[in-house]
């Protein structure tokens, strides 16, 4: 009697993680577009004040860019709990519609972090933390099942880390870099979400300090709550570009590593490489007023 127990009890489990791995699909988690937003804080104005009272400054989106945006500091000895004032969450009744919460994550030290969906009776985590010194994990959590993972570098950041979930349990995770547009994500089926539908769930964001750290300390930027929908096409994250009419690149904080004015009437060839058997002055050569011609002849009918 207790091998059949045990048998049918692999059996179950075994469809339920068949299940777990169905809900959602790589095409449905290629991308998703926001449809409404439930609430939002780009941390810009300072006047506000926030859960968990994080230090508000101004920085660039990413080393390099001239145009600054309000991002949030966020520290603890110990632990702590953040989010909006609204808490309670439901996913969406529409069976094609998800409900969306996360943040644009800069750093992350000393502890870890996590979107935590909570209910009197289970919970849902989607947990950052430091898996080696340049790589931060993010892993799932569910009802006591740990159903996804995926890893993070930190030269990846900043990344829009973002959590989607509907009501038949179908969810993704995503990791968007803002440095080159790369995407790690983690999808499928929990059953947290499922059976919080009609009475919806708690939503926060929770640190905790590694035992070995002061405190912990993350910096984020544009925390958001909303209700998405899959497209066919990823969503690239936007980072703000403005011109400007003067441009110090030394105050810009870029590092100078390649220059030439084509002074002169020869060009330089310890600085460029051209073909050894097209290297003839027509093709490329200097007009002695500081620009380079290139010249480029074809033959129609043959492939010179």
């Amino acid at each position: 009697m207790k091998r059949l127990i045990g048998a049918a009890a692999g059996i179950l489990l075994s469809a339920m993680q068949t299940s777990f791995a169905a809900a959602l699909n790589e095409a449905e988690a290629n991308g998703f577009k926001t449809v409404s937003v439930y609430a939002s804080d780009n941390f810009d104005d300072t006047s506000v004040r926030r859960e968990g009272t994080p230090e508000i400054f101004k920085a660039p989106v990413s080393n390099g860019l001239l145009e600054y945006t309000g991002q949030a500091k966020y520290r603890t000895p110990d632990s702590l709990k953040f989010g909006f004032a609204r808490k309670h969450f439901f996913t969406p009744k529409s069976e094609s519609r998800f409900f969306a919460f996360g943040f644009r994550l800069y750093s992350l030290e000393g502890g870890s972090a996590e979107i935590l969906c909570t209910s009197p009776t289970s919970s849902y985590s989607a947990k950052l933390f430091r898996n080696t010194n340049d790589v931060l994990a993010c892993q799932i959590f569910d009802c006591g099942r740990k159903p996804g993972r995926f890893e993070i570098p930190l030269s990846a950041l900043p990344a829009d880390i973002m959590l989607y979930a509907r009501k038949d349990g179908g969810y993704a995770v995503r990791a968007t870099s803002l440095v080159d547009g790369s995407v790690r994500k983690v999808f499928g089926d929990v059953g947290f979400f499922r059976e919080e539908f009609a009475d919806g769930f708690d939503v926060n964001i929770k640190m905790e300090k590694d035992a070995s750290a002061k405190e912990a300390v993350m910096i984020i930027d544009n925390l958001v709550a909303a209700e998405a929908k899959t497209t066919s096409k990823p969503i690239k994250p936007t980072a703000f570009v403005k011109p400007v009419k003067d441009f110090d690149p030394d105050k810009a904080g870029w590092k100078k590593v390649f220059e030439d004015d084509f002074e002169g009437t020869e060009i330089d060839w310890s600085k460029w490489y051209q073909n050894p058997w097209s290297k003839r002055k027509e093709f490329a050569a200097l007009d002695g007023e500081g620009h380079l011609a290139i010249k480029c002849d074809f033959i129609p009918g043959t492939t010179n």
